[in-house]
């Protein structure tokens, strides 16, 4: 399972992944002092700053027919832009353990118990030309969080 701003990314057209971001740590702030003429530094405090995870995969249109698949693509493309949109605020970018449509039945997305959130911001995608038909095309989009860059978990039994 894997949802920002309530967008459902493993379901009807969407087929994207997590790729990083979720077992990474994230980025710190705080230097190390470098005093002239004494060896070495002197390590001060630093603390988690900002967690930037990735998302890639694929928009897949729908359909029995080609403009189905069109438009479906289309309207895809549109509610997705929707949600990356880099002017909002940070949304919940959600990530469970229930494995997408098109992978085996028995994973566990990610190996979780649970599901976990952060609170993210779209910061940059970039998106392969659509193919020849325009049913089809690959994103590749970098989310960062920075107001608690740390994933919540809700462990389950």
């Amino acid at each position: 399972m894997l949802t920002f701003r309530g967008l459902d990314l493993q379901s009807g057209a969407y087929r994207f992944d997590l790729v990083r971001g979720y077992f990474e740590p994230p980025d710190v702030r705080g230097e190390d002092d470098v005093i002239p003429g004494r060896p070495g530094r002197d390590a001060m405090t630093r603390e988690a700053d900002v967690l930037r995870p990735r998302i890639e995969g694929s928009i897949i249109g729908e359909g029995a027919t080609r403009a189905e698949r069109q438009a479906s693509w289309h309207d895809a493309t549109v509610a997705l832009m929707a949600v990356l949109d880099m002017t909002l605020a940070s949304g919940a970018l959600v990530v469970g353990p229930e494995p997408p449509p098109w992978a085996p039945d028995d994973i566990v997305y990610l190996g979780m118990a649970g599901e976990a959130t952060l609170q993210a911001r779209c910061t940059g995608m970039v998106s392969e030309l659509p193919n020849g038909t325009m049913t089809e095309q690959r994103w590749s989009i970098d989310l960062e969080a920075v107001d608690g860059a740390f994933w919540s978990a809700e462990e389950s039994s």
